[in-house]
């Protein structure tokens, strides 16, 4: 660096100018040609499913989007409240526990049994 600094200070200004504007054309072209790629990457080729997979959902949710916009503008127009509606779904997977030991059971059994005379 102290070399780079030496020769830019024996050049002109102008000179100087027109270096620094040839740097930053230089650092601006590596970093677009490096998004560039890692867009393509993100896409996928044409024959990706997640390409596929995104078009579909697009397609299938530019329509939904559109219909809701219409009926909500029809419902606007019309006076009507907002109805708010909801559902939720509660799954309590089963938990897996291995098999008791004889003696456990065995206690348990005679716990069973102690607890029917009080």
């Amino acid at each position: 660096k102290k070399k780079n600094k030496k020769a830019a200070e024996e050049l002109t200004y102008a000179q100087q100018k027109v270096l620094a504007k040839e740097r930053r054309r230089q650092t601006y072209e590596a970093k677009t040609s490096r998004d560039t790629a890692l867009q393509s990457r993100r896409d996928g080729s044409e024959d990706s499913e997640r390409g596929q997979h995104a078009s579909a959902f697009r397609s299938w949710f530019d329509r939904y989007l559109t219909r809701n916009e219409t009926m909500d503008r029809k419902a606007r127009q019309a006076g009507l409240p907002w109805r708010v509606r909801v559902a939720a779904v509660v799954e309590r997977l089963p938990v897996i526990l291995p098999d008791k030991e004889e003696w456990e059971t065995d206690y348990e059994e005679l716990d069973a049994y102690l607890k029917q005379f009080g």
